[in-house]
């Protein structure tokens, strides 16, 4: 499952309707492969949380583009919202501990130590 975020932002600052993540909901095919609508206050925009079951990210982010599109063109409480970006949100460490530099499994959130360059060998000693 992949969560992609979109930005969206009123056309008047208003607040997002509280039945947007059930209109996003509808708004979706069966194609999407969409599994769950969230909806966020961030600063003066609204994120929607999109749950996709897709088989790559990419796929969920090309459907959450397009869910989003149709979202704000049909008739409904998003008309006239516009979509500022999105894309799938990455989470760092320390809550992935394969990624950054917070607590991994090998510490420093790496898997092995760095190779040193100046041996010449790609791959540190066991």
């Amino acid at each position: 499952m992949y969560l992609v975020h979109a930005r969206l932002r009123a056309p008047t600052g208003q607040r997002i309707p509280s039945r947007a993540a059930e209109f996003v909901t509808r708004q979706a095919r069966e194609a999407d492969r969409l599994e769950h609508v969230s909806v966020h206050e961030s600063g003066d925009d609204w994120v929607l949380g999109l749950f996709f079951t897709t088989e790559t990210l990419a796929e969920a982010e090309g459907n959450a583009v397009r869910l989003c599109g149709r979202a704000l063109e049909a008739d409904g409480p998003l008309r006239g919202w516009v979509l500022l970006g999105s894309g799938a949100a990455l989470i760092d460490a320390p809550w992935d501990p394969w990624a950054g530099s917070g607590p991994g499994p090998a510490g420093g959130g790496r898997l092995m130590p760095l190779p040193d360059l100046s041996t010449r060998k790609p791959f540190p000693p066991l």
